[in-house]
């Protein structure tokens, strides 16, 4: 029976595989290969040198076709030391991306090669690939695994020996002998220099005999410089060479005290302040108060980039409690930076220079820009009190709005609070008590603000004055007191008043008996009196000297005149 099971399940795989088109997937072995590689051309538009111009080409050589899904082409630098992670991806290919047997498959930096089944933007002025030393790798992504690799210039990842660098407008090629690509694991055999480049095609030349794999001497100081190669080549100005020292390298963040367990959190951080890549190669970093030191292997900081190396690559351990100095020196010990942090460091408090200063900074940055947070950040769900500096629950309206109303209530979205649900059907409404009446906006009974509902009722033998709202009493002309001598009664208030003219006297009307003038009345007789009187003696003094004069005038007459 289990014999019947197995021979079933060996038909259905066969019959699976028949009817699936034969596709190869990324694995660790396959047939496809780098055959030309082009770093940079000659425009033909202004006939100079454009590092921009560049194409790499790949080839099945296989009988079948094989699909790129899984695999990515990719770049590495002159000091690269050949791990999973590269300087940089040119592209990572996808299903769509087949290459039948015997065919190309041409990947070229936009607007370069017309008929190009991948075109890529620009990197940077000097495009992906750099122009003396580097690899192309084709890189199976699952396996993790190298499919084929191509080195040139001093590249430290190639096959046996890197390539000759090829110059503007000259590819590297691989050849091919009798229709067969050539592959002898050695990149400077298996590739040639040619000056007619052919995308979408391979050279028919014939391959080298490997060289002898001895290694060349070593040079001293007291050995005259080889004719052919010099000892220190001269870097291409327009390439981002690697400098022969660390000069340019700050030290910018510590960070002693991680949260937790301290083993694999602490770190220092290195800036690279320079437009160059640096490599660290022979420098050092030092502890000053323990004296342990740690010292790079090839190790390359690109420009204006930061690189941390935690406590379990330099087995550094950065004291907390006491503080200490960290410093870095270049491989002829000559100091290049060194910084003091500071003891008793809160956890998770890095010791980073910002802006120049060094400052202790609650915000740890690793691999990037130094921020200075100088306060201790809330707790997720608090915001810092700006007239305490304390943090405080952290109260919002969603917040406020989670919290469910009681049965019958809604929340009122102008004040977010609790109120009775309002319906269509009156009768859910419970009648408000006399003297209430019910609060349109908010639906709940309140006391009728009436002004005369408020008002205290008047007292037997009083009425309300229409004017002032007041009680006043009831005034009638039978109830009336008489007024004072000289004055008389208005009708419009029921008032005693001054009598102001004797014709308009109303007395008699209501019935009151006038009252003879007393001496208290000529007063205002004799005021009149004495103002007369003295007006008249001033007028005879004002006036002495004429009346004198008319005086004795009159009396002469009268003397002359007897009769």
């Amino acid at each position: 029976m289990k014999t019947l099971k197995y021979l079933i399940a060996i038909i259905f795989l066969v019959a699976f595989f028949v009817a699936t088109p034969n596709i190869l997937y990324a694995q660790s072995v396959l047939p496809v290969y780098i055959t030309e590689v082009q770093t940079g051309g000659v425009s033909s538009v202004t006939a100079q040198e454009d590092p921009q111009l560049e194409f790499i080409e790949l080839y099945n050589a296989g009988n079948e076709p094989v699909s790129l899904a899984g695999l990515e082409l990719q770049f590495l630098t002159e000091k690269h030391l050949g791990g999973e992670v590269p300087t940089r991806q040119i592209v990572t290919f996808t299903e769509s991306d087949v290459i039948e047997p015997g065919l190309f498959y041409v990947v070229s930096n936009a607007g370069y090669i017309v008929n190009a089944q991948y075109t890529y933007e620009n990197y940077s002025s000097t495009g992906q690939l750099t122009k003396t030393s580097g690899s192309v790798r084709l890189y199976d992504l699952n396996q993790k695994a190298t499919v084929d690799l191509f080195g040139y210039g001093s590249a430290l990842q190639n096959e046996s020996k890197s390539a000759k660098a090829p110059a503007a407008d000259v590819s590297s090629q691989r050849c091919m002998q009798n229709s067969i690509i050539v592959d002898t694991n050695n990149n400077s055999v298996d590739f040639a220099e040619y000056a007619q480049t052919t995308p979408f095609g391979v050279p028919n030349c014939v391959a080298e005999e490997p060289e002898d794999p001895i290694p060349d001497p070593p040079i001293t100081p007291n050995d005259p410089p080889s004719s052919d190669e010099p000892i220190y080549p001269e870097p291409d100005p327009n390439q981002n060479a690697p400098l022969s020292s660390c000069a340019g390298v700050e030290i910018s963040e510590v960070l002693p005290n991680p949260a937790g367990a301290d083993a694999g959190k602490e770190f220092i951080e290195l800036y690279n302040s320079t437009n160059a890549a640096i490599d660290l190669n022979g420098c050092y970093l030092r502890l000053e108060g323990s004296d342990k030191e740690f010292t790079f292997a090839e190790s390359l900081i690109a420009p204006q980039q930061y690189s941390i190396f935690s406590d379990v690559v330099t087995n550094l351990t950065l004291p907390n409690s006491s503080g200490d100095t960290v410093s870095l020196y270049d491989a002829n010990d000559t100091l290049l930076a060194s910084v003091a942090y500071s003891s008793g460091l809160d956890d998770d408090v890095s010791w980073a220079k910002v802006e120049g200063k060094w400052v202790a900074t609650y915000s740890v940055t690793p691999n990037s820009a130094n921020i200075a947070v100088l306060i201790k950040p809330c707790p997720a769900g608090q915001t810092r009190n700006p007239q305490t500096e304390r943090c405080v629950t952290e109260v919002t309206s969603a917040s406020v709005s989670s919290i469910s109303c009681p049965v019958g209530q809604e929340r009122n979205p102008t004040t977010n609070r609790c109120k009775a649900i309002v319906t269509s059907s009156t009768n859910s409404l419970v009648v408000c008590k006399p003297g209430q009446e019910r609060n349109p906006e908010t639906n709940r009974c309140r006391t009728i603000a009436s002004s005369v509902a408020s008002l205290v009722a008047c007292k037997p033998g009083q009425e309300r004055n229409s004017e002032t709202n007041r009680c006043r009493n009831i005034v009638t002309v039978a109830s009336a007191k008489p007024c004072p001598a000289g004055q008389e009664r208005n009708l419009e208030t029921n008032r005693c008043r001054k009598i102001t003219n004797n014709e308009n006297n109303f007395a008699s009307t209501l019935g009151v008996t006038d009252i003879p003038t007393t001496k208290g009345d000529m007063t205002g007789l004799i005021l009149a009196g004495l103002i007369a009187v003295s007006a008249i003696l001033y007028g005879l003094w004002a006036w002495r000297d004429d009346i004198r004069l008319a005086t004795k005038s009159f009396m002469g007459r009268i003397q002359r005149n007897p009769d």
